[in-house]
Formats: structure tokens, sequence, C-alpha cells
């Protein structure tokens, strides 16, 4: 028997468990990398919500006009 018909030095093929249909583990790694980022932003915007937005906001005024008050006392 050759080589050819007994697969040997051939490809590996990945399956899929449930169908056995072929994976493409290319576009598999580009979607799971696409959803990672996606759900690095959401994260992001959420961890802002997390302390409370509005007073998050409300320091970094205060901040701001500290530094003002300080620059016109001096």
């Amino acid at each position: 028997m050759g080589d050819e018909v007994s697969g040997k030095g051939a490809a590996v093929v990945m399956r899929d468990r449930k169908t056995g249909k072929r994976r493409n583990l290319e576009e598999e790694a580009k979607q799971k990398q696409e959803e990672d980022g996606k759900m690095a932003q959401r994260q992001e915007k959420y961890s802002k919500w997390g302390r409370g937005y509005v007073h998050a906001i409300d320091i970094t005024v205060r901040g701001h006009q500290g530094l003002i008050s300080v620059r016109l006392l001096s």
C-alpha cells in the first residue's frame, strides 16, 4: 500500500465532534479574537458604571475646581 493511500505524511484534519465537519482553526481564532475585543470594550464601559459614573465625573470636576482655586490663590 502506498503512502498516498494510507495517508502517511498527510496534513491533520480537525473535525467537529458533533457534526463531523472540518474545522477551520484560523477562522475560529480570528472570531475568538474579535469576540475578545468586543468583550474588552464592554468590560471597560461597564467598569466605569460599577464605580458610579456620575460620582467619577463629580470627582474630576472637583479636582479641576481645586486646581483653579489653587492657581487663583497663588
